[in-house]
């Protein structure tokens, strides 16, 4: 029984290898390649890596785990390309202990379609793969104490986004109080680290009070939903089938009206919400569903035909355009698009 059990394990982990990097070639192919835009905040991330002092690491400066972890990579490209990968592995291999390798890689592959893995293909320096894999980590642990905490800590510290990503921990678990406690132990940690090198970086124009102050006029603007559908995309057809709507429908108000109202990079913020749609597929178990094959199938080719828009402030821009994505929401033809 253990030696059939370990090589079932030894199988999945190895369709799990195959699937991650299935995966991000699918997402090379819909991308055309890659082609990395420069970009003032990407070089912020570049500044955090070379900087030798705390004083020259910029207005960014606090989030330097991703640049600091990148230094074993010849690039942070690099290492955002293994951690998307290391994350698709987890997915996968723990997709595979409940649903078959078909489901499974189609699963995969609708991710691929989509910024989940087109973005960082385009702007291979900025933080968020390393916020997605985090979370992650954070919802398996949920239920070891030291781990949690220091996982939330690390979060936060990649990126301060994270706090508004917490809130999915809550609609399949129950609040109590020790979750609480280890969440407040977090946000102390934060703090402090917040206040020490805050003295070190000159960072005013990022600090904690700059963000708030965004807050006094929240808008709903239609960069700001365009830019939270082009980050997940078709992908969001998912929410359609979740027993949990009015949780979940709580949760975008909350996620729009917050953290989407306090940055202008919308369609990144919307792409972190794939660590929503994950856990909705595996807490309520859609992919045992009969017709859901037919449905990532339909979301893979409407991620597809679609142009992969990426919003930013009052500009949507089309990454790495082509003519294979000629349904465009937008209504642009492509003589417009600059295609013909």
């Amino acid at each position: 029984m253990y030696k059939k059990l370990d090589k079932n394990n030894l199988t999945i982990f190895n369709s799990s290898i195959f699937i991650s990097i299935s995966t991000l070639l699918i997402g090379l192919i819909v991308n055309r390649g890659f082609f990395l835009i420069n970009s003032v905040v990407g070089n912020e991330y570049e500044n955090i890596r070379d900087a030798n002092k705390f004083v020259d690491l910029g207005r960014l400066g606090h989030r330097l785990l991703t640049p600091y972890l990148s230094k074993i990579f010849p690039s942070i490209f690099i290492f955002n390309i293994f951690i998307i990968f290391i994350s698709l592995f987890i997915v996968a291999y723990t997709f595979q202990k409940k649903y078959s390798i078909t489901k499974t890689f189609l699963l995969c592959t609708s991710f691929g379609t989509s910024l989940v893995v087109i973005f960082t293909l385009n702007f291979g320096n900025y933080p968020d793969p390393l916020t997605i894999f985090l979370f992650l980590l954070l919802y398996i642990n949920h239920n070891r104490p030291k781990i949690f905490t220091i996982l939330t800590f690390l979060l936060v510290v990649n990126n301060e986004i994270g706090i508004f990503l917490l809130p999915i921990l809550f609609i399949y678990r129950k609040i109590n109080i020790n979750k609480i406690i280890y969440i407040s132990s977090s946000f102390i940690a934060y703090l402090i680290y917040r206040f020490f090198i805050g003295n070190l970086v000159n960072n005013d124009s990022s600090s904690i009070q700059t963000y708030l102050s965004q807050l006094k006029n929240i808008e709903t603007d239609f960069y700001i939903l365009f830019g939270l559908f082009s980050g997940i995309k078709f992908l969001s057809l998912f929410l359609l089938f979740s027993r949990k709507k009015i949780f979940i429908i709580l949760y975008l108000l909350f996620y729009i009206f917050l953290p989407m109202n306090m940055a202008v990079d919308y369609s990144r913020y919307g792409y972190l919400l794939i660590v929503l749609i994950v856990i909705i597929i595996y807490e309520e178990d859609l992919l045992s569903k009969r017709y859901f094959n037919s449905l990532i199938v339909l979301i893979i080719i409407l991620n597809t035909l679609t142009p992969k828009y990426y919003v930013w402030s009052d500009q949507v821009l089309y990454l790495r355009d082509s003519k294979i994505h000629f349904i465009d929401l937008l209504g642009k033809n492509l003589e417009e698009r600059l295609l013909k």
